[in-house]
C-alpha cells in the first residue's frame, strides 16, 4: 500500500489557487455511490482500537518523504479514509496535499494545493505499474513568482526548449533566441531576448521585449494583450501572437506513465500584487479492467 500512495501523490502534485465549482461535466467522471468499501468487524475494531490512525498516519509520512526526495519540497499530506482495510487496499475518501517551493521537470512554483474532488478513490499497484481503479479527478492552485519565472527560463528544460525554436536553414542555424529575461512589473509579464543572426561582417542581436497579460485558453495559460510598446509594431505582430506563446514558460508539459493520460484543465489565471495565481482540474481516467 505504500507504494500505492506514495506513486499517486507523486503523480498528482506533478500534473500542475481557490478552484471554481466543479462542473457537471467532470462529476460526470466521478464513481457513483454507492462506494466498494468494505464495513467488515476487523474494520469497526481497528478504528477502536486506533490500528486505522495510525496506517494512516504512517501512509501520509511516507508520501512527504517521497515527495520531498523528488521535489526538494516539504510536504504537508492529509489522507481522509474510510477505515477498516480500505487503506490498504488502495481506497480512501480524499487525499490533499500541500507545499512551498517545489520544482518539477523544470518549472518551479512558490505554493502548490493539490486535493482529489470525487468522495471515492481507488488506485491499485500490479506488477511495477499504478492503476487507477476508477477515475481520478484533482482539483491544484498554485502561486508563481517573478523569481520562480526567473528560475524557469534558466532551466535546462526551458534553455533545450529556446534551442529547438532556432531558426534553421539547409542544417544551419540562421538565428539563435538568446539573453531571455523575465519580469513582473505592474501585473504584467514583461519578456525580453535577443535574436542573434548571422550577417556578413558578424553576428548582429536583435533585441525584443514586450509586455502581456495572461489568459486562458482550450485549458492552457497564454500571453495575451501582447504590448511591444509601439502601435505599430503591436499591428504588425499580432499574427505572430501563436509563434511567440511558444516562448512561454508557463506552458508546462507534465509527465504520467506510459498507462496514464491526464487531462488538463487550467481553469483561471490572474496576476495580483506581481504574483501569478492559477488553479484547475486534472482528470485522470481509470484504467485498471481487471476483476
Amino acid at each position: 500500500m505504500k507504494k500505492i500512495l506514495i506513486t499517486f501523490a507523486i503523480i498528482s502534485i506533478l500534473l500542475p489557487i481557490s478552484v471554481g465549482a466543479i462542473t457537471t461535466e467532470e462529476h460526470y467522471y466521478c464513481p457513483k455511490e454507492p462506494y466498494n468499501i468494505s464495513k467488515c468487524f476487523a474494520g469497526f475494531f481497528s478504528s477502536v482500537t486506533g490500528t486505522n490512525f495510525l496506517v494512516t498516519k504512517i501512509a501520509e509520512k511516507e508520501i512527504e518523504k517521497a515527495l520531498k526526495k523528488d521535489l526538494g519540497a516539504k510536504f504537508n499530506v492529509k489522507i481522509d479514509t474510510f477505515g477498516g482495510n480500505n487503506l490498504q487496499n488502495g481506497k480512501f475518501k480524499k487525499l490533499v496535499a500541500k507545499a512551498n517551493n517545489i520544482e518539477s521537470n523544470g518549472f518551479f512554483m512558490s505554493t502548490i494545493e493539490a486535493e482529489t474532488v470525487c468522495g471515492f478513490n481507488h488506485v491499485k499497484y500490479e506488477n511495477n505499474q499504478l492503476y487507477f481503479v476508477e477515475n481520478m479527478l484533482i482539483k491544484y492552485q498554485g502561486k508563481i513568482t517573478e523569481s520562480d519565472l526567473q528560475k524557469t527560463i534558466n532551466s535546462k528544460e526551458y534553455t533545450d526548449k529556446l534551442n529547438k525554436l532556432s531558426i534553421n536553414s539547409n542544417g544551419k542555424t540562421i538565428a539563435k533566441i538568446m539573453n531571455n529575461n523575465i519580469k513582473i512589473v505592474n501585473n504584467k509579464i514583461v519578456m525580453s531576448y535577443d535574436i542573434m543572426i548571422p550577417m556578413f561582417l558578424g553576428t548582429i542581436p536583435k533585441h525584443i521585449e514586450f509586455s502581456t497579460s495572461l489568459d486562458v485558453e482550450n485549458g492552457k495559460i497564454r500571453f495575451d494583450d501582447i504590448d511591444f510598446g509601439n502601435p505599430i509594431t503591436n499591428a504588425a505582430m499580432k499574427s505572430t501572437l501563436p509563434m511567440i506563446n511558444l516562448l512561454n514558460p508557463l506552458v508546462s508539459q507534465v509527465k504520467t506513465d506510459k498507462k496514464n493520460n491526464a487531462i488538463i484543465n487550467v481553469k483561471n489565471v490572474k496576476i495580483i500584487n506581481n504574483e501569478i495565481l492559477t488553479d484547475g482540474i486534472i482528470i485522470i481516467p481509470k484504467n485498471y479492467d481487471k476483476k
